[in-house]
Order: C-alpha cells, then sequence, then structure tokens
C-alpha cells in the first residue's frame, strides 16, 4: 500500500478536458467519494464521472441526459449533481434484464432523477424540457458507430453543448470518427498529486473483481458541441457528403431486410417530426408537451424509418 501510495503521489498533474479546471474535479470527486455508494462491474470509473460532472460545471450545463442505465451506478451519481446544482436529470435504458432494472431503480427510489426505458433513439426527445439551453448528453449504450450517430443527431438536434461517449477507443474506426466529428473529443482523467488521495479511495472502491477493462487507462471521452441548433436536412451533407450515401445505402438495405445502423440524419428527421417546432423560429427546437415530473417510466413510439408503410 505505501509504495502504490507513494506511486500515486509522485504523478505528473493531469486533468482532462483541460478546460475543466482543478477545482472543479476536486468538488466533485469529494462528492462522489463521500456517497460511498457501491459500484458494480462494467460501470464507468468514479474518476471518469468526476471530469464529467466537472465539464458540466465548466460548461454551465442546465440539464443532463444519460443513455445507458444498467446497473444505477452513474445515474447514482449525476443524481448527486443534480440534487447539488438543481439541474434536471434524466436517465435512458433499453432494459433487456427485467431483474436488473428493478434492482437498479430500487437504488435510484426518491432520488432527484427521472428514469424512462426504451431505446435512445426513441426516448430521447421526451428526456429533454422545454426549459433546456444548455445539455450534457453522457453514452453508455448504444456503442461504437451507432453511439456516434446519436451524439450527432442530438448535438444537430438539441442545445447540446457537452457530450460523453463510455467505451471510446481513439484506434478504432468509430473512435477516429468520432475525433473527425468533433475534434476537441479527449479522454477523461483526474491524476496527480492534486487527486492521489481520491484515487487510492477509486482503487480500493472498484476492486479488481470489478474491473472490466484496464483500470489506468480512461475510456471515457468528453467533447464540446460548438455548432449551433441547425435543421436536420443539413446532416445530409455532412462529413463530406457520407452522410448522404449512408443514408441512401440504409434505405436499400432496410428495403431488403439487412439494416445497417441507423443514420444521424434519419435519427434527427424523426425526432423533428416527433417534436413540433416553436412559432416563429426556425430550425429543430425543444417542446414542452410532456414535464419530467420524477421517476417514472413514459410510453414511447419506437423509431420507423420513414420507408416503411405506417399501421
Amino acid at each position: 500500500m505505501t509504495c502504490c501510495a507513494s506511486a500515486l503521489d509522485s504523478r505528473d498533474d493531469v486533468i482532462a478536458p483541460s478546460f475543466i479546471g482543478a477545482e472543479y474535479g476536486r468538488k466533485w470527486c469529494r462528492v462522489i467519494q463521500d456517497a460511498a455508494r457501491p459500484y458494480f462491474a462494467g460501470g464507468i470509473f468514479p474518476r471518469e464521472l468526476a471530469a464529467f460532472l466537472a465539464a458540466c460545471d465548466a460548461c454551465s450545463v442546465d440539464w443532463i441526459v444519460e443513455s445507458g442505465r444498467q446497473d444505477g451506478y452513474s445515474a447514482s451519481v449525476l443524481a448527486d449533481y443534480g440534487e447539488v446544482t438543481g439541474v434536471p436529470v434524466a436517465s435512458i435504458d433499453d432494459v433487456r434484464d427485467l431483474a436488473r432494472d428493478a434492482a437498479a431503480r430500487a437504488r435510484l427510489a426518491g432520488r432527484k432523477i427521472t428514469v424512462l426505458n426504451g431505446a435512445a433513439e426513441a426516448v430521447l426527445p421526451d428526456a429533454v424540457g422545454e426549459g433546456a439551453r444548455r445539455v450534457a448528453l453522457l453514452i453508455d449504450g448504444p456503442k461504437g458507430r451507432a453511439a456516434n450517430r446519436l451524439i450527432l443527431a442530438a448535438a444537430a438536434t438539441f442545445p447540446i453543448v457537452l457530450f460523453a461517449y463510455h467505451g471510446w477507443r481513439p484506434d478504432s474506426v468509430a473512435g477516429r470518427e468520432l475525433k473527425r466529428w468533433f475534434p476537441d473529443t479527449t479522454l477523461a482523467e483526474l491524476d496527480g498529486h492534486e487527486f492521489a488521495a481520491f484515487r487510492r479511495w477509486e482503487q480500493e472502491h472498484v476492486t479488481p473483481a470489478l474491473r472490466s477493462r484496464s483500470f489506468e487507462r480512461s475510456s471515457l471521452a468528453i467533447g464540446r458541441v460548438e455548432f449551433a441548433v441547425r435543421p436536420w436536412p443539413c446532416l445530409l451533407i455532412h462529413d463530406r457528403g457520407r452522410a448522404l450515401l449512408e443514408s441512401a445505402s440504409y434505405v436499400v438495405r432496410r428495403l431488403r431486410r439487412k439494416p445497417l445502423t441507423v443514420p444521424a440524419t434519419l435519427i434527427a428527421r424523426d425526432w423533428a417530426r416527433r417534436r413540433p417546432k416553436r412559432s416563429g423560429g426556425g430550425g429543430i427546437r425543444t417542446h414542452g408537451g410532456s414535464r419530467l415530473s420524477g421517476f417514472q417510466d413514459r410510453a414511447v413510439r419506437p423509431l420507423r424509418h420513414p420507408a416503411e408503410p405506417k399501421a
């Protein structure tokens, strides 16, 4: 333990992304450590979540949406943020294991968080309220190219100013794609002498049996969104026209019953059709059709491709 502590104390300070500032990082490290909640295998590491919450502070977010709840560890940490700051928080999960979801819901009961079930492509419009102006989006499912398209569609449709994606591999095809779309994307990290005590606690709290990946290497990407809300057709020319080709390929393969990942253009178009525009404004806006009011389920309509016949 002494040798491990010495190694942590001697490390150079690393704070990523660089815009968050050490004071925000220290603040959320304390909040997470003081909560002493159980960690679950496969969850986002505590220091990664502290970096995300610090980024939320730095970006002055007024709404947080999580996609991928699983055992509810990260959702509980986000609820801390909501309770400390008053920022509304919503958590989405495409539930496959009802018993696991019931246990997660029990742990979140009474917390300041709205819980929604369903695929993010279908539910996310219900998770962003009318008053949201600076939204942070945390993706822990889906993964890979599907996650990239969800982030892009959300950034083009809603007032997203910050996103995080758990499971990012910078050298993968999907990792390079996300970096190309959002150039300042970087891996979250809080390390060095300033965070040595927190890292020692984290090593004890996240035991080796609970580590499904390298503990020393972060896999949470954090990036800022710096372009404005725009109409969904603009996505067709995104990434040098690749989106247009992808959308055309998707339609053809869908008609042949060989579906691919849903393109961001079609996700954004579906959201635009479901969420009415405010009068006097251009582009896609948030609406006030359903107010978030605590711990609840919400019936959702699944994403439907426009080429499919209506029921």
